[in-house]
This record gives structure tokens, sequence and C-alpha cells, in this order.
């Protein structure tokens, strides 16, 4: 079995941020706790947090990935829109674009099994970088007209909170790569 509890977080993450690029107003995911301790029986670690009730702690379940995805993905969007997946190159590199007024937000990942570097166009700026599961992965500063960034299979939270209007202006995705692809 290759699905583990950091895979399941990955998941969550892109599942929810396809959708969101989509339209599609509601997300389910299944389940929100894990239902039993048995290691050998998947349908008992569905869940966004642990099976084990902790009296007089909190939080009385411990958070899994999947649930600190939740998490950071609803905080790092909270407010902005989805304005458009952008043209990276390949159908399984996703740059998905979110804006709030001035600001905007990138949410940045890959279907390749193998890491790689992809070029988003930025005016000068800083982007805050955040993991899907919520840790600060540090800045990264543009200097010229690119965001250079390295992706791989787990989404990444872009922040800026200046105006940047070579990213706003950033092509589309092409036909056949639009959102909907597989996550």
């Amino acid at each position: 079995q290759d699905f583990d509890d950091a895979k399941q977080g990955r998941m969550l993450a892109r599942q929810w941020l396809v959708n969101l690029a989509n339209h599609i107003p509601l997300s389910i995911w299944y389940d929100w706790h894990d239902d039993g301790p048995d290691p050998t029986e998947p349908e008992h670690h569905f869940g966004t947090v642990t099976n084990d009730y902790r009296t007089g702690q909190s939080p009385v379940y411990l958070p899994k990935p999947a649930y600190r995805a939740a998490k950071t993905l609803t905080s790092a969007l909270a407010g902005f829109r989805f304005t458009r997946r952008l043209a990276l190159g390949s159908p399984d590199d996703y740059a998905l674009l979110f804006n709030s007024g001035n600001e905007s937000r990138l949410a940045v990942w890959t279907t390749s099994a193998t890491e790689h570097s992809v070029r988003i166009p930025s005016s000068p700026c800083e982007f805050e970088i955040l993991a899907h599961t919520g840790e600060k992965r540090g800045a990264l500063a543009v200097k010229s007209g690119a965001l250079v960034l390295t992706v791989h299979d787990g989404p990444r939270y872009l922040l800026v909170k200046h105006p940047n209007p070579i990213l706003n202006a950033a092509p589309a995705s092409p036909v056949g790569e639009e959102a909907s692809s597989p996550p």
C-alpha cells in the first residue's frame, strides 16, 4: 500500500484546489476521523484526525496531515477567489491563481513523479511560501520577470501582499491543461 497519512494530506489539498478551480461549491472528504486503530484495516485510517479520544486534552483528537492541509488551504485562501490556472507548459504542472483586491495567492504543485522547476511570470516582489500543511517555507524574492520554483506533489501556497501586474496578466492554461484535469 502506497497510501499513508502524508499522501492523504497532499491528496486532500489537491482535490479541494481542483474543486475550487472548477467552481465546485462543496467538497466532501471521507472520513472526518479514523474509524479504528487496526493497522491492517484501511477503512480505519481515512480520517483527518486520529481515532483515539484524549479525555481532558486539547485537541481531543490528534490532527493528521489531512486536517492540517484543510486548515492551511482554508486559511491561506480565505477571502480569495479562483482566477485561473496558469500555463506552465505541462498538463502535470498546476499553478492556480487566486485574487482578492490587489493581493494574489498561488497554489502550485505537480502530478509528475519527479520534482522539477517551473517558471511563473511575476513582477519583482517577495513571495511567502507555505507548505500544504501550514509550515512556513521561507520567502522567495523575484527580481526579474519570473518566479522559478521547484514543484513536487504537495501543493505549496505562495502569498504576495502587493500588486503583481505581470502575475495577474500571466496566460491561462491552453485547452488540454484546464483545471479539470485529474489532480
